[in-house]
């Protein structure tokens, strides 16, 4: 099952960046469009599911738009947002057909329900959890490293700079994850930036009273562990992975039991994929709003 497509449309740049993330996190498929002509422009190439339409817009405001997307498309279902609390446009556009006005801010959490009611209740769409293959992001949004490289080189790429895909601005310093993979390309473990500190505690320092460290035993563990290599300090014996077609439901018994952040998704013993904690929350979220519609459609 595809993602329901929307066409979101707004002339504030702020809140059209917003909600199309916040939408995109609930998962959605979101086409953001400026204006009125540009929306026209966007139907024209693909047909949206649904139109998230702003009635105050400039040069063209949202009713003129809506007669326009009408004549395109005389079923699209459209909502409309609005920045005030008069209603009396909006309510006469019900004779366009409008699924349902909504104010400014807007609670997307409400925006989602109305939307797969709609769904629900228009088009009989059923309910079904998305596969990990739909719902992991790319192996590419990861930085690699080889197992034969030493923890030096594991620490220089934790502290390089990430850029957010498509180039722009630094994002932020540093990588929060890196995978770990052998020279054959097949998948050893997942490492997080708190994790790359672990070879330099000595288990043999663990009985030592707190007042007991000095200033200068960090200088000396880093002199021993510093050229060692990944696969001496990480053990891939403690991996956590999945397939593709693994369940959610021990994906996220898996994320628990080990208290994971990141589940690495394979083929054939190397990773094609990542699941995030965020992305099957985001999934959750999902199946708990459809559900919900699916209750009040019925």
């Amino acid at each position: 099952m595809s993602k329901i497509h929307l066409l979101l449309v707004d002339d504030e740049t702020d809140f059209r960046d917003s909600m199309s993330r916040a939408l995109s996190r609930r998962g959605f498929e979101i086409s953001p469009a400026a204006s009125g002509d540009e929306a026209i422009r966007l139907m024209e190439k693909r047909r949206p599911d649904m139109v998230i339409l702003d009635l105050k817009m400039e040069p063209i405001d949202g009713v003129t738009t809506l007669n326009l997307i009408r004549r395109l498309d005389e079923s699209m279902p459209v909502i409309i947002l609005t920045g005030n609390g008069n209603f009396d446009a909006a309510l006469s556009g019900v004779r366009l057909r409008i699924v349902d006005f909504l104010q400014k801010p807007i609670d997307v959490d409400a925006l989602a329900r109305k939307i797969r009611l709609f769904l629900f209740s228009e088009r009989g769409e059923t309910l079904r959890e998305r596969s990990v293959a739909e719902l992991m992001v790319s192996v590419d949004s990861y930085v690699k490293i080889h197992d034969d490289q030493s923890i030096r080189d594991l620490l220089a790429l934790f502290g390089e700079p990430v850029h957010p895909a498509g180039g722009g601005r630094t994002a932020g310093r540093g990588h929060g994850s890196l995978l770990v993979v052998d020279r054959e390309g097949r998948f050893v473990r997942m490492l997080r930036a708190v994790e790359a500190l672990a070879p330099f505690w000595a288990e043999d320092l663990s009985h030592l009273p707190p007042d007991a460290f000095v200033p200068g035993m960090l200088v000396a563990q880093c002199k021993i562990f510093g050229d060692r290599s990944v696969r001496e300090a990480f053990p891939s014996k403690d991996a956590v992975a999945i397939g593709e077609t693994t369940p959610l439901m021990q994906a996220l018994a898996l994320m628990i039991r080990h208290r994971a952040i990141h589940l690495p998704v394979l083929r054939d013993g190397r990773v094609i994929g990542v699941l995030r904690d965020r992305d099957l929350l985001d999934e959750v979220r999902r199946l708990a709003d459809v559900t919900r519609a699916e209750g009040e459609a019925s």
